[in-house]
């Protein structure tokens, strides 16, 4: 069975999963600026399919964190902290961007 259909019957038990997918995948695509994104890969309260999928709609620069064995609220880690400030690095200081923030 491919990946995408065992993440749709998932999300398909979660309805609002569904919903807020569609909207923020929506609303992602027109950010462009760095972006980081967090997902602990044991996340219980937003699939991390869902996390994947905003991921894969962003547009660059964009990095994602993969938190293991981490659920929604128990991720922040030394590591967490370490690949944040390479991230913050990395961009430098805050800059103007164009559409930056979505409306």
């Amino acid at each position: 069975m491919q990946l995408h259909v065992l993440v749709e019957r998932r999300l398909q038990k979660h309805p609002w999963h569904v919903r807020l997918a569609r909207i923020l995948t929506g609303e992602i695509v027109k950010y462009q600026g760095p972006l980081l994104q967090s997902h602990g890969d044991q996340d219980q309260t937003i699939p991390f399919a869902l996390g994947e999928k905003l991921f894969r709609a962003a547009n660059e620069p964009k990095t994602m964190i993969v938190v293991a064995n981490a659920d929604h609220n128990n991720w922040l880690s030394e590591d967490y902290m370490q690949r944040l400030n390479e991230f913050i690095n990395r961009v430098g200081p805050a800059r103007k961007h164009k559409n930056n923030m979505p409306n």
